[in-house]
């Protein structure tokens, strides 16, 4: 406040000014901002307010946090409403893509059987064989990946895992025999999250 007092006080003019059309510029109070300015009037000032920067607000970056559903890469776990069976699977895409193609496949029966009888989704399969509902906004990341390259392995380990009753196992990924020592490792590396949080 002393330095802003000071520059009204005695303003600078810049090139071309007087003092009598001298102009300052100070950070903008709201509980002072009327008083400067008729303070300076009186002084035949004119004041003009800048923001408050601070060390801080220019360190400072405000990030908006990703939406889980959004991340690309992961390995997700997809529970049934009706019964404690659950899905594990992969995607390379933002993961709500892949969620709404097994929602599209669970509400048109017969679609998620390929021409070869293979099953696109088996979350589709259990909900419209059994007629249970599947609890899409439980839908949990269990991990995500680096780069797509390490997908099979890590739904691989998922599945052997959590041993989910809902996957057409034989699609599932396979990965040769000496990698099964690294499942330990793998299983602690996975922090399962809701994909979909409810808002605080």
């Amino acid at each position: 406040m002393e330095r802003t007092r000071e520059r009204i006080n005695n303003p600078r003019p810049r090139p071309g000014e007087t003092s009598a059309n001298a102009r300052v510029m100070v950070p903008f109070y709201p509980s002072v901002a009327k008083s400067l300015k008729t303070i300076a009037r009186r002084h035949h000032v004119s004041v003009t307010f800048t923001s408050n920067l601070t060390l801080r607000n220019l360190l400072t970056r405000t990030k908006t946090p990703t939406d889980p559903a959004n991340i690309p890469n992961v390995i997700y776990e997809i529970p049934c409403e009706d019964c404690e069976q659950t899905y594990c699977g992969q995607t390379k895409r933002p993961l709500h893509k892949r969620i709404a193609e097994h929602q599209g496949f669970t509400r048109r029966a017969g679609s998620y059987v390929s021409e070869d009888l293979q099953y696109k989704s088996g979350v589709a399969h259990h909900s419209i064989t059994l007629g249970h509902n599947i609890a899409f906004n439980k839908t949990l990341i269990l991990t995500t990946a680096q780069h797509s390259s390490q997908l099979d392995m890590l739904e691989h380990a998922a599945i052997k895992i959590k041993a989910p009753a809902l996957n057409c196992m034989h699609s599932a990924p396979s990965v040769p025999g000496p990698w099964a020592t690294l499942l330990p490792n793998i299983e602690a590396s996975f922090k399962p999250r809701p994909a979909y949080p409810e808002p605080s």
